[in-house]
């Protein structure tokens, strides 16, 4: 069309448009293609690792205001208050409300986003000792359950219509106390997972021969973040194995098939573990004997056995083999070094 006969606000329009088209376009064109990505993931990577870089404090010395014993660095060592309290102010009145909710130290904002990209790392390094990088994990899950209940009432996505629901088993009622206790739910229903995840992941290459207790963080983390993926309702089906998948692959350190397979090894056990309590109520319900209750959940508990036998030995041998592919590959010691006198001032044998 013709220039002079548009306003002057269409020619700077038109304008700005034929320059993005002749060069910002192409310049970035550029840019996308000369980007160093496989830098930008290798950093990403080494921070996925190790996130956390603590610098000294000093070597000034403090009086602690709490009991007055003189030190230096960040925590008093008799009664542990930090160098930075003082009297109280604005400041403290904030922090003290905050950290209701989590935001204060320790953030549970700052837990969770660890959670969403270092899952597997994160809950590594709370098991391992490293309590002070995570906002207390119960409690995270105590209030994020709140926080979706709140919002589902009032986004109206856990207004769920169950009159119509027929009562028959208590069904109506185990739903209703579900939704009303969402975040204790997800809990239970994850704890069926704790006894798999122990056996088939006993021999992982990292974090081996991780305890029950153990079992029953990773648990309390992954149920915190199934409680924030079930505000995206459908989508929540999609992300929640996605989670569960890249959280077991950074936390064992299998290899991509290996977590697969073993994941879901792992649910289906936890399926037939799941389902003796329900055998049991579906039993009492419908008036069956004692004895029959207990063959099926004899059979069950079979099933599970043999399949955690099963994993077990190919768990062990991967363990073993890798045990000896890495006892091959580090260099023998010389006749020479084996003389090395011991610090008692004796030599070994031969």
């Amino acid at each position: 069309k013709d220039a002079s006969k548009q306003p002057k606000a269409a020619k700077t329009i038109h304008y700005f448009f034929a320059i993005y088209r002749t060069h910002l376009k192409r310049l970035s064109g550029a840019i996308l293609i000369h980007m160093n990505w496989k830098g930008l993931y290798t950093r990403f990577r080494r921070w996925q690792i190790s996130p956390f870089e603590y610098q000294p404090y000093g070597n000034e010395p403090h009086r602690c205001n709490n009991c007055g014993e003189v030190f230096t660095g960040h925590y008093c060592p008799m009664c542990s208050q930090h160098t930075g309290l003082g009297r109280v102010d604005w400041s403290s009145v904030g922090r003290g409300v905050m950290d209701i909710w989590g935001v204060g130290n320790r953030s549970m904002l700052f837990s969770l986003w660890q959670l969403l990209w270092r899952p597997g790392y994160f809950i590594s390094d709370y098991i391992n000792g490293k309590r002070q990088i995570s906002f207390p994990p119960v409690k995270m899950l105590i209030i994020v359950s709140i926080i979706v209940m709140l919002l589902g009432y009032w986004t109206g996505f856990l207004n769920q219509d169950l009159s119509k629901v027929p009562n028959t088993l208590y069904i109506r009622d185990i739903l209703t106390w579900t939704i009303k206790n969402i975040g204790w739910t997800m809990l239970i229903v994850n704890s069926f997972l704790i006894l798999p995840t122990y056996a088939t992941f006993r021999y992982s290459p990292r974090n081996t021969a991780h305890l029950l207790p153990a079992g029953f963080f990773i648990q309390v983390f992954t149920s915190t973040m199934m409680l924030v993926f079930a505000m995206f309702k459908q989508y929540g089906f999609v992300l929640t194995p996605i989670f569960f998948y890249f959280t077991y692959l950074q936390l064992f350190g299998y290899s991509i098939w290996g977590t697969l397979w073993r994941l879901a090894v792992s649910f289906f056990e936890g399926l037939l573990l799941l389902s003796i309590p329900l055998v049991v109520i579906v039993s009492l319900y419908d008036h069956n004997s004692p004895g029959s209750i207990v063959l099926v959940c004899f059979k069950i508990l079979v099933i599970v056995s043999i399949i955690f036998l099963i994993t077990h030995f190919i768990n062990r041998w991967g363990y073993r083999k890798r045990n000896r592919k890495r006892k091959s590959s580090e260099p023998a010691a010389s006749h020479s070094d084996s003389l090395i006198p011991h610090p008692d001032g004796t030599k070994p044998e031969g």
